[in-house]
């Protein structure tokens, strides 16, 4: 500040002059729908020249994410990974105009998976699996048997190993009591081979982020492998045991009955 000549009185009057505008509150949890409605709320900030009343009008408008069909799953709490959906987003619209129910579609990692989704595609950053919403959406994905393309975003990213559960056992927790079922629709992810899309890996020119875009797009066209259904993983602890409870009557009365038919067949010979 020195060489600028910027006096320190100078700062804290700005920093005074800043204190006494109005502000803007961006959501921690950003999508294109809420960007675009951002920048439109700033233009008619210039044209008013000051901040309008927000209103249930002038509210952010829907992302489409509730109607669906095509979801992206990442770690919506890492700038990083929000940032590189977003990119992934805005350059597979051009490439599915021909397929427009195709289009992905930012899942809000604070709303429920709708019911519509068919394809997920799942973005893999490093620290992913600690993510208790993002763990959530996998496994609504899951129940709806859909099919999905996995995505790695980040050098950082390390394939679950054998101990998975173990390593994240308390995020695994506050998502579902079935730990091992968890950890079998994860494993199920990279039973396809994952397309590696890095925006912001130092290499990653538009031209490489282009061609990976088209790797996605033409995965997702020929996506057929899915995630297994796992509404059983939904029964309470108590109705499965009354259920291993009642096999484990049902073999006992077999076993009954082999003895009694064998006891009354050796009579017969005797």
């Amino acid at each position: 500040m020195q060489i600028s000549r910027i006096a320190l009185a100078d700062v804290q009057d700005a920093m005074r002059w800043i204190m006494k505008q109005q502000s803007v509150i961006v959501p921690d949890f950003v999508t294109e729908a809420s960007m675009k409605h951002l920048g439109k709320y700033l233009l008619a900030v210039t044209s008013a020249g000051h901040l309008p009343t927000p209103s249930a009008s002038t509210g952010p408008p829907s992302d489409g994410a509730a109607v669906a069909e095509t979801a992206i799953l990442a770690d919506g709490s890492a700038v990083e990974s929000s940032a590189c959906a977003l990119v992934l987003t805005h350059m597979l619209r051009p490439l599915l105009v021909k397929t427009p129910t195709k289009m992905p579609v930012f899942h809000p990692a604070d709303k429920e998976l709708p019911a519509t989704v068919t394809l997920v595609l799942i973005l893999c950053s490093a620290g992913i699996f600690h993510n208790v919403k993002f763990l959530k959406a996998l496994m609504a994905a899951a129940k709806l048997n859909a099919k999905y393309v996995p995505i790695v975003t980040d050098d950082a990213f390390r394939f679950p190993l054998p101990n998975f559960v173990d390593e994240h056992r308390d995020a695994i927790a506050k998502v579902t009591q079935h730990e091992n079922a968890l950890a079998d629709v994860i494993q199920q992810t990279f039973q396809a081979i994952a397309v590696v899309f890095q925006p912001a890996l130092y290499s990653s020119t538009e031209g490489v982020l282009l061609t990976k875009a088209h790797e996605v797009a033409e995965r997702m066209l020929e996506a057929t492998v899915q995630l297994s259904s796992l509404s059983w993983m939904e029964t309470p602890a108590a109705s499965q045991e009354q259920a291993l409870e009642q096999a484990n009557s049902t073999l006992a009365a077999t076993n009954v009955s082999e003895v009694n038919l064998n006891e009354t067949m050796l009579s017969a010979f005797v």
